[in-house]
């Protein structure tokens, strides 16, 4: 006999009449035996649960992603053809790619498409774009002949020179120093008050 003929025959089994105990497992074993095939059996649906709700994350992240890598496309492209504005831009050639039933058929292939649409964003939208590509801001007269207007960071360096600033000043550094939410609120009154 094989090797898998005595695992199924014990030893000094064989010729002999086997007895009826022999041949049956105990009750109790078959209640255990079966507690175990119901819990491995419950368990492999949870497994199988959790496999579908983690393949439709995969499914949602990968969307996502696609989603982040087409956005920075635009952003990289429009900056080179010298958007002054890029959110705008980007929401601009996004609906102008996309189909009339609202899904986008944007892909990170689809360079001729994105590249048509900032093309023909230049030449209806001028304003969102300077003079020189690759540039983020407009010069400082732009397409409009006007100055453009300093920002709050600006206008706050102005303030710290002046007389009034000093107190602007002490109560910026000790916001940024403390962190506390009062002098945080102190700062933003008084940069109120001057600004």
């Amino acid at each position: 006999m094989g090797q898998v003929d005595e695992g199924l025959n014990p030893p000094g089994a064989e010729g002999e009449p086997e007895s009826k105990e022999g041949r049956f497992v105990s009750v109790q074993e078959a209640i255990r035996y079966r507690k175990r095939a119901q819990g491995a059996e419950k368990r492999s649906e949870e497994l199988a649960a959790e496999l579908v709700e983690a393949k439709g994350q995969v499914d949602k992240l990968c969307e996502e992603l696609g989603a982040v890598k087409i956005e920075q496309k635009l952003m990289r492209k429009l900056t080179a053809a010298g958007a002054a504005d890029l959110e705008a831009g980007v929401l601009l050639v996004k609906s102008r790619v996309n189909d009339g039933d609202g899904s986008t058929t944007l892909t990170t292939s689809s360079d001729e498409v994105i590249d048509r649409a900032i093309e023909q964003l230049k030449k209806d939208k001028q304003y969102l774009f300077s003079d020189k590509p690759g540039s983020k801001l407009p010069g400082s007269t732009g397409r409009s002949g006007f100055g453009t207007a300093g920002t709050a960071g600006a206008k706050q360096s102005r303030l710290v020179g002046s007389g009034s600033g000093v107190v602007l000043e002490r109560a910026a550094r000790k916001a940024a120093e403390t962190g506390d939410r009062k002098d945080l609120q102190e700062y933003l009154r008084v940069r109120r008050n001057y600004l």
